[in-house]
């Protein structure tokens, strides 16, 4: 049984938000098992109301709304200081405490054939994608466009890659490149959530094959 669905086997059992019956009494906010937020991004959490049939939900940093699911909210700080979210009505208030994490670049690797031990193959690769280390957080990318360079002791060649599968420029760049040769990857342009553009984290490789 993977993460997301003991996760949800906790959500049905133990939230009582937007009239879902449960057993727990006490309000609570929980991110995924973890205590932090990351600045700028919609981390998901969820809330649960107790035994209160409402609560009023406030954050002390950056703003937090309601989603489509019973008891799971959006919440994203603007600024890397500890954040707080605020459970209340008459007569009861209960803070829960953040802190603040800063999201990396996306990390690149390769897309097609692996070797053993899930080494990626430059030569046979068909091109890379973007993801986030570790998966916090569940974020596509869409890759618009890569500078690739091949650089050897002598030469040194440089070309813009459009989108995350490589053209056929590229394709003989690969091919052609000498062992010992160093790839580089980098001028990473992507496109995020909310259409947001971002930069990934370059790459260096030496062509052993």
């Amino acid at each position: 049984m993977n993460r997301k669905i003991i996760l949800a086997v906790l959500i049905f059992l133990s939230l009582n938000s937007l009239g879902q019956e449960v057993t727990n009494e006490s309000p609570y906010v929980n991110n995924d098992f973890k205590k932090y937020l990351y600045v700028n991004f919609d981390n998901p959490i969820y809330i649960s109301t107790g035994k209160y049939k409402s609560l009023k939900i406030e954050t002390s940093n950056g703003t937090i709304t309601k989603t489509n699911t019973p008891g799971k909210y959006l919440i994203k700080p603007e600024r890397c200081e500890t954040t707080l979210i605020t459970l209340s009505r008459p007569g009861y208030s209960r803070l829960f405490e953040f802190d603040c994490a800063v999201m990396r670049y996306p990390e690149i690797d390769f897309l097609g054939y692996r070797y053993e031990h899930n080494v990626a193959s430059i030569r046979r690769s068909e091109g890379i994608y973007a993801k986030h280390t570790p998966l916090d957080l569940d974020i596509s990318y869409r890759i618009d466009s890569v500078r690739v360079t091949v650089k050897d002791s002598l030469n040194e060649k440089t070309h813009i890659n459009i989108g995350s599968k490589w053209d056929s420029t590229t394709l003989k760049m690969l091919e052609q490149a000498e062992k010992g040769s160093v790839l580089i990857i980098d001028q990473i342009k992507l496109t995020g959530p909310n259409n947001e553009r971002y930069q990934g984290e370059p790459l260096y490789r030496r062509f052993w094959e």
